[in-house]
């Protein structure tokens, strides 16, 4: 796919099939994400991936109750990594580079899997601390995007 289809194609869907996504689709995703750009290449981010319905069901709850969430085959959840460029950077690599390296990345993912026939839904309303408990983070993982990710449903 030409990328500018890419990018007139890619939009939010708030309605999933549970079409399961292959594992080929899944890697060319991963490896694309991998490309993203980051400061000092240092990739100062970490992705949760999840499937359990019940843990989809959490996240979604913590998402303001948007429970279209627990209906994607996956959730990502990505965070901020604010040890990793630390040393490096200070707190500006800490609290603006984690961050930034966080949403290039899910950027990236969310054309990915525009290129492969999936779609995404960035969501960004959640209580961060409820994330946190659910996705047993880390003190230092900073949750920033949360995105569902499969095949759209045919239903209206």
């Amino acid at each position: 796919m030409l990328f500018s289809d890419v990018i007139k194609n890619r939009h939010s869907v708030r309605k999933f099939s549970s079409l399961f996504i292959d594992f080929k689709k899944r890697d060319y995703i991963s490896d694309i994400m991998s490309r993203a750009p980051s400061a000092g290449d240092l990739k100062s981010y970490a992705i949760y991936d999840f499937d359990e319905k019940e843990t989809k069901e959490k996240i979604a709850m913590a998402c303001a109750g948007q429970m279209f969430i627990a209906d994607a085959p996956h959730v990502l959840v990505f965070c901020g990594d604010l040890q990793k460029n630390l040393e490096k950077y200070g707190d500006r690599g800490r609290y603006l580079y984690s961050l930034q390296d966080a949403t290039i990345a899910a950027a990236y993912v969310q054309l990915a899997a525009v290129d492969v026939g999936l779609d995404t839904c960035w969501i960004g309303a959640f209580d961060v601390s409820s994330i946190k408990s659910i996705i047993k983070a880390p003190y230092y993982h900073d949750p920033v995007v949360v995105m569902p990710i499969g095949y759209k449903s045919e239903e209206i």
